[in-house]
């Protein structure tokens, strides 16, 4: 028993030790892959490199020319788009490389100290420091990059001076100082150029592929130069010098792509577009071409956050999407956001096709504003008087001249509807408005026979569906009106604009007092309980201030203030100032409370408030928030000076005085008619002094709003029987 015990536990013994040979193997295997995995004995990763070719005055008319083949080729196998470049000020190249290198509309220097100075190959810019405190902080795309761990190498090569130094781009290596190296300037003299000398595309490409530093900065002189002297050069010249500048683009091109690299992206950017030799100043007025190649940029249009459309970006979208190609997040001083790539349509030819009309709807729009606008605004006037007048002397056809007052209510619908077939001329667009507009008459006389209501009523309820319809769609059809112009001036990209809110707004709120007296008038009873009318106002005050609809925290408080104040009255509480203070404050916690959400959820997606909220959460504080209070108050004070802000307040006072006039008795006797109309002035005027206060054009919503109000208070005036005896 005893031999049998010691056999026993000798085989455990056995067993053991071959169990414990077994896990020392597999834990040295295991070991020493972990060893081969390690950094220290991988494999080099690939080289990523990000090229940026700068090139001023390109449309996409270059993009499609068919003399150039490989500028249509980079554009068919990349992802191309449209840039809006609005700037702070003048119009100037600085001001546009400004606003690409730090990523928000920067103010320009009132002292011109923004040039350059170059000494050998060290290049300082002398007013990135003083730029950089008088914005909050802010730093140029170069000394953000150049602070992040581990260093990145940035060079910048090729010439974009003219006659005096200007090395624009020198913003994109600069560091937190303003200095920066490496500033080759590979260009050959040529006494036919403009300013005696071109690009040189093949010494650009062998340095671009020669060197190993992370992101290099291609800058292209000969569209520049061009531009400056266009004014002094013959159309025929001009026309044969910009043909060889854009060759020399089409080689350098041709020569980066042929040996294609996976870890190699191109971003082609034109800062701003070619002049235009239009009426028109103060503006640009083409929409100049970015487009996209390589690992990071497959075919497609590309878009952002800050605009939501796609084929078109923002000018200060530029920096942050180099920032996220290197893995480097945006300081919160950048409002814009990083550029990403929307599928649409395989075929190339397509998407330049979609790309070349927004271009052209975008310049027609700008022409549009300028030269249709005061006289569609005054003939409307005038055929509103010519009926005013028709009904004072007692004019049977009054009732024929009444179908203006609906043409009127029917603006900014067909302002929607007249680009939806691109129309070749400006005449041609001018009539496609007023047509739709008369046109529109049509489903409102048949919708107020189906509602019961007046057939004006019932055209303010069309315009509102049609306009809430779009807004819950993607603002397809408002994008394209030509009052919000959102593309060339970069106001407002995406949601509600401050023009539309304040004409639906007046159409929202007086409409909504006119269906209680009208149902009131027809029952011959008490007025109805408003639960329809403040479920309507509710689902207006949603599509007006929400974060993926509205997108704007000034169209909460405003929407909040007007039907918050019109709440109250229709219950009978009297209009006081402390009714109108409590609807704004909840309309701003409402605001915040929202875009916070908005933030939280979204992140790169978040609107302009939301990402507002979240820059401050991540470090701007306090600070970054006053900066967009300053720039809201500052573009309000202009706009309440404007030409066309004068002209619109100028022409409904002028009309409206007249009407008076006219029609004093019949404006008296209207509002012991219809009381409500009178609350509703309340509830309007509440609202205008809101978008005055929390809306950066707030004086542009109020006009519109109190314009809206006008014209329905002149038609019940005239409608109305009782006004009439």
């Amino acid at each position: 028993m005893k031999i049998n015990a010691t056999l026993y536990l000798n085989g455990i013994r056995s067993r053991r030790r071959a169990r414990y040979v077994k896990y020392g193997r597999f834990l040295l295997a295991f070991t020493l892959l972990l060893l081969c995995s390690s950094p220290l004995h991988a494999q080099p990763a690939a080289h990523h490199k990000t090229i940026l070719i700068l090139c001023d005055a390109l449309s996409i008319d270059d993009l499609t020319d068919k003399d150039f083949f490989a500028l249509r080729t980079f554009a068919e196998q990349g992802a191309v788009g449209l840039m809006n470049c609005f700037v702070e000020g003048e119009k100037t190249p600085l001001n546009a490389y400004l606003a690409l290198a730090y990523g928000v509309h920067t103010p320009p220097e009132p002292n011109g100290a923004d040039l350059p100075t170059l000494h050998g190959r060290q290049m300082t810019f002398a007013s990135v420091p003083q730029r950089a405190y008088q914005t909050a902080n802010s730093l140029p795309f170069g000394a953000v990059l150049r602070k992040a761990r581990p260093e990145l190498q940035m060079e910048l090569y090729g010439d974009g001076d003219t006659d005096a130094l200007g090395k624009r781009s020198a913003l994109f290596i600069v560091d937190e100082q303003g200095v920066g190296e490496s500033a080759a300037e590979p260009s050959r003299p040529d006494k036919n150029a403009p300013f005696g000398k071109r690009d040189n595309p093949l010494a650009l490409v062998q340095m671009a592929e020669e060197t190993t530093a992370d992101l290099v900065v291609i800058t292209l002189g000969d569209t520049s130069r061009l531009e400056a002297m266009r004014d002094r050069l013959a159309p025929a010249a001009y026309a044969q010098s910009r043909k060889n500048a854009l060759r020399r683009l089409n080689i350098l091109l041709l020569l980066l792509t042929e040996s294609r690299k996976a870890e190699q992206d191109i971003l082609l950017v034109a800062p701003y577009p070619p002049q235009e030799n239009v009426r028109i100043t103060g503006y640009w007025h083409r929409l100049p071409p970015i487009v996209g190649w390589g690992a990071h940029f497959p075919p497609g249009l590309l878009t952002s956050p800050t605009t939501r459309t796609q084929g078109l970006v923002a000018n200060i979208d530029i920096a942050p999407t180099l920032l996220a190609l290197f893995g480097v997040a945006p300081p919160p001083s950048m409002s814009g956001r990083a550029i990403s790539v929307s599928p649409y349509n395989s075929d190339a030819a397509q998407r330049l096709a979609l790309l070349g009309r927004l271009d052209f709807v975008s310049q027609l729009n700008l022409q549009t504003l300028f030269t249709i606008t005061a006289p569609l605004f005054f003939l409307t006037a005038l055929g509103i008087a010519v009926a005013l007048i028709a009904h004072k002397r007692g004019s049977k056809r009054f009732g024929l001249l009444s179908v203006l007052f609906l043409c009127a209510v029917n603006a900014p619908t067909a302002l929607m509807l007249a680009p939806l077939l691109v129309p070749p001329t400006l005449l041609e667009y001018g009539l496609r408005i007023g047509f739709w507009m008369f046109a529109l008459c049509v489903p409102a006389y048949l919708l107020s026979r189906w509602l019961k209501v007046s057939p004006f009523l019932a055209a303010v309820f069309l315009n509102l569906a049609i306009v809430a319809a779009d807004l819950c769609t993607g603002q397809n059809l408002m994008k394209e009106s030509y009052v919000t112009n959102s593309a060339l001036v970069g106001v407002r990209y995406y949601g509600i604009g401050n023009e539309y809110l304040g004409m639906m707004m007046g159409f929202a709120l007086m409409g909504g007092f006119a269906w209680m007296e009208e149902r009131k008038q027809r029952a011959a009873e008490a007025y109805p309980k408003p639960f329809a009318v403040m479920g309507v106002w509710t689902l207006c005050l949603l599509l007006f201030g929400l974060p993926k609809l509205g997108a704007n925290a000034g169209s909460f408080v405003v929407s909040c203030a007007g039907f918050g104040m019109g709440t109250l009255l229709l219950y009978g509480k009297p209009p006081k100032a402390r009714y109108l203070f409590a609807s704004m404050l909840l309309g701003l916690l409402f605001a915040f409370g929202a875009s916070a959400l908005d933030s939280r959820l979204s992140h790169e997606g978040a609107s302009h408030i939301g990402t507002a909220l979240h820059a401050a959460k991540q470090g701007g504080g306090v600070v970054s928030l006053t900066e967009i209070i300053k720039r809201k108050l500052a573009l309000n004070w202009r706009t309440l000076f404007s030409l066309w802000l004068l002209i619109i307040v100028g022409g409904t006072s002028l009309t409206f005085w007249g009407f008076y006039r006219l029609q004093r008795e019949a404006f008296d006797r209207l509002f012991r008619a219809f009381p409500l109309l009178q609350k509703g002035v309340y509830a309007v005027l509440s609202a205008s002094v809101a978008s005055l206060l929390f809306k950066d054009t707030g004086a542009m919503t109020a006009a519109l709003m109190l314009s809206a109000s006008a014209l329905i208070l002149v038609w019940y005036t005239t409608q109305c029987p009782a006004c009439s005896e």
